[in-house]
């Protein structure tokens, strides 16, 4: 007879060699894995504070324009177009990083201003940006050839460069939460706070 002691010895100690088979194979994967995932999340994380501190450069920089223009203070347009390159590429930078697939998670936010971005067209926040610097340059060459400028006009141009920083701001909020839905398990992106 078979002594039982010397076959469950047997059982457990091939149990245990399988085990620490399967975890010295796949051990060092999941840890690959969950490194190369905080990694995309670092650059996420870098990502929409890039994109944050890019809006709130474009948007200073337009209302120092603006502050300028109403003072009747003559705007020097080469540093202004250079000023303005320069915070436009930045942000430029920003929104095209954000589309990456492995920053954006799932598809842009839709709006009014969206960040969608494909080779033919500008996402629409650019646009929109582009139009407040293009309508604050030719009130500085129209200031430049005499001409006062409508207050009016700079308010709303002014109003429209803070209601863009913050558009972006909110596309940035709810990629953010987007991405932090589709990496939570279903339950748990789908619940809702408590009211």
């Amino acid at each position: 007879m078979v002594d039982m002691t010397a076959v469950f010895s047997l059982v457990s100690g091939l149990g245990g060699a399988a085990v620490g088979a399967v975890a010295a194979v796949y051990g060092p994967a999941l840890v690959e894995r969950r490194r190369q995932r905080h990694q995309v999340d670092d650059r996420s994380h870098d990502t929409v504070a890039n994109a944050r501190s890019a809006a709130h450069t474009w948007q200073r920089m337009a209302s120092r324009r603006i502050q300028e223009l109403r003072a009747g203070r003559p705007v020097e347009l080469a540093a202004f177009d250079q000023e303005t390159e320069a915070a436009m590429d930045a942000v430029t930078k920003a929104i095209t990083d954000l589309a990456r697939p492995e920053i954006l998670v799932g598809t842009p936010p839709t709006g009014a201003v969206g960040l969608a971005v494909s080779p033919e067209t500008d996402p629409p926040i650019l646009t929109r940006m582009w139009s407040i610097i293009t309508n604050l340059r030719w009130i500085a060459l129209q200031q430049s050839d005499g001409v006062d400028p409508d207050t009016s006009q700079l308010t709303r141009l002014e109003d429209e460069a803070i209601d863009t920083r913050r558009a972006m701001g909110a596309l940035l909020e709810e990629m953010i939460r987007r991405r932090t839905s589709a990496q939570l398990p279903a339950p748990l992106a789908q619940s809702k706070p408590p009211d």
